[in-house]
């Protein structure tokens, strides 16, 4: 069972998904609630604050997934993206809807995280992006 609360017929403020036993999944357009992006409240945020963060990941990990990543959402388009067992090109990192490139930088960040978390397919690198 999926509830929803809409802003209108197209746009969601919240949706949620309730799995087996006690367990609730609840989805957020955060950026109607804060005043400026997830990006840029992560850069303003001290690094010794993420205190759930690092329950999960070493202090010297902590940079890399404490700042914006980047994701190929518009490449990672079936499940079977999420199998393979390389990054993708810089190119599949192009976005449609804004139609931008990621930087060299950006890519470089990409290509760190999945060397430095051991990632074997592109799922693996998903999952530290979330």
């Amino acid at each position: 069972k999926i509830s929803v609360i809409p802003h209108s017929s197209e746009k969601y403020v919240t949706f949620f998904k309730s799995t087996i036993g006690k367990i609730k999944l609840r989805f957020l357009d955060s950026f109607r609630f804060l005043n400026t992006s997830l990006s840029q409240l992560a850069n303003n945020l001290p690094k010794d604050h993420f205190y759930h963060t690092q329950l999960f990941f070493d202090h010297d990990d902590m940079p890399l997934v404490t700042r914006k990543g980047v994701y190929p959402y518009d490449y990672t388009d079936s499940w079977t993206k999420l199998e393979e067992t390389q990054l993708p090109p810089k190119e599949g990192f192009f976005n449609k809807i804004t139609e931008e490139h990621i930087s060299d930088e950006e890519f470089d960040h990409a290509k760190e995280v999945w060397s430095k978390f051991n990632c074997t397919t592109l799922g693996d690198y998903s999952d530290i992006y979330l």
